[in-house]
């Protein structure tokens, strides 16, 4: 399974985690929707357990804000995230959506311009029960 991030910052990023057992091949798996990204052109080919892969707006930015070098990089995603409840889709190899989301920033205080990231809590519920604030969640851990 991956679990979502999404930061719509000037630094905006996904950020995908794979909670499985057994290692995740990400070849042809591609994102679209407000934003667009091939794994299949990625630096990053497989997750292992626990392992996430971060997509960024412009790498050169990010890069120059945080360490990177324990980040496992996937690249940049084309188009933009703009907090409006825009859906983000996760598709196969053979085109299949596996993953369908969408979201919107005003659901939490703390992601509603304060800079905190939004984060998929139940893979299986619908808008705003889906998603919760990541500072939130850290504190309830």
């Amino acid at each position: 399974m991956l679990v979502i991030f999404i930061n719509g910052t000037s630094v905006s990023l996904i950020k995908r985690a794979h909670v499985g057992d057994a290692p995740l091949n990400l070849q042809g798996i591609t994102v679209s929707g407000a934003v667009s990204f091939d794994f299949s052109d990625a630096k990053v080919a497989t997750l292992e357990s626990e392992d996430y892969v971060v997509l960024v707006s412009d790498r050169e930015v990010f890069e120059s804000r945080y360490d990177t070098r324990d980040i496992l990089m996937g690249g940049e995603y084309e188009g933009r995230l703009d907090n409006t409840g825009e859906p983000l889709r996760l598709s196969d190899a053979l085109g299949e959506i596996f993953l369908e989301y969408s979201y919107d920033d005003v659901w939490y205080l703390t992601t509603d311009g304060a800079g905190d990231s939004l984060v998929i809590v139940n893979a299986f519920g619908t808008a705003a029960e889906a998603w919760g604030g990541a500072r939130e969640l850290a504190r309830e851990l």
